[in-house]
């Protein structure tokens, strides 16, 4: 019982970073995705590759952030937050706690 309470106070903790990231990872996969179409397209030049660059950086750093708070965005769907007892979704609009699991 005390590891589940301890794991849901570090969730609840950790939320509003937590949010904070993830909404980064929401935009910046949306530019990397603008800018994955425009190079489909043929548009070529340093400054679209150097951001595509950048921006593929960022995500990955993100990425690392919400792994050293336990958390991870799921293979399946980009817009679940998962772990540490809790699920969240991202959507355009808001971040909602989905499900927190317990033991």
């Amino acid at each position: 019982m005390t590891q589940t309470l301890n794991v849901q106070v570090d969730a609840d903790r950790t939320l509003p970073l937590v949010r904070a990231i993830s909404l980064e990872v929401r935009e910046r996969t949306a530019r990397i995705e603008q800018l994955e179409a425009r190079l489909v397209r043929g548009e070529r030049g340093a400054r679209i590759e150097s951001e595509f660059s950048l921006q593929k950086r960022e995500l990955r750093s993100c990425e690392r952030e919400l792994g050293r708070l336990g958390y991870g965005i799921d293979a399946d769907d980009p817009h679940l937050i998962v772990g540490r007892g809790s699920s969240f979704r991202i959507d355009d609009t808001q971040f909602l706690k989905i499900a927190s699991l317990r033991n």
